[in-house]
Parts: C-alpha cells; sequence; structure tokens
C-alpha cells in the first residue's frame, strides 16, 4: 500500500513520553507511526524536529480584521469551530 506522505526520523511527543519514529500520513490524517518507512509519494525529513500530534494552537489575534469590541464575539466564535472569519 501506498501512502500520501511520511514524515522521517521525528520526536514525537505522545501523552505516555517521547518517542523517536516516522509519521505515516494519508487523507491528511495521521494513520501510524512507526519504525520503518512504508511506500510514501512524499517524503519528509523531520530530523532534530518534534511533532506534537493532536495539539491545537490557540494562538489568536483579536481586533486585526474589525474593531476589538466587535472581534471578541465574532472571531472567538469563529475560532471555536475551527475557522477563520474575514469581513
Amino acid at each position: 500500500m501506498t501512502f500520501d506522505s511520511i514524515i522521517l526520523n521525528s520526536h514525537v511527543v505522545l501523552p505516555s513520553g517521547t518517542v523517536d519514529k516516522n509519521i505515516v500520513i494519508d487523507d491528511g490524517k495521521i494513520v501510524g507511526l512507526t519504525n520503518d518507512t512504508p511506500q510514501c509519494d512524499t517524503k519528509i525529513d523531520g530530523r532534530g524536529l518534534v511533532a506534537l500530534p493532536g495539539l491545537i494552537d490557540p494562538h489568536v489575534h483579536y481586533g486585526v480584521y474589525s474593531p476589538i469590541e466587535q472581534a471578541a464575539v465574532t472571531e472567538s466564535r469563529v475560532a471555536a469551530v475551527g475557522g477563520s472569519y474575514h469581513q
């Protein structure tokens, strides 16, 4: 079977600790962590990098595209559902 991508030689942070694994990706989702190198269309070198699968970055900038009073309502609502809002 051929997968879309693999990130090779990554330090993967899991709830149980950090492991050195290859991350297999197919259809935009992580489908496995392995020491093997399965057939993949794209190979990404993750040497020296840290992967945090499943981590959500809560970093936002309110008031960039609209007044802060309006942005506090609209941008936080849209961020909660995973989108972006621009007027």
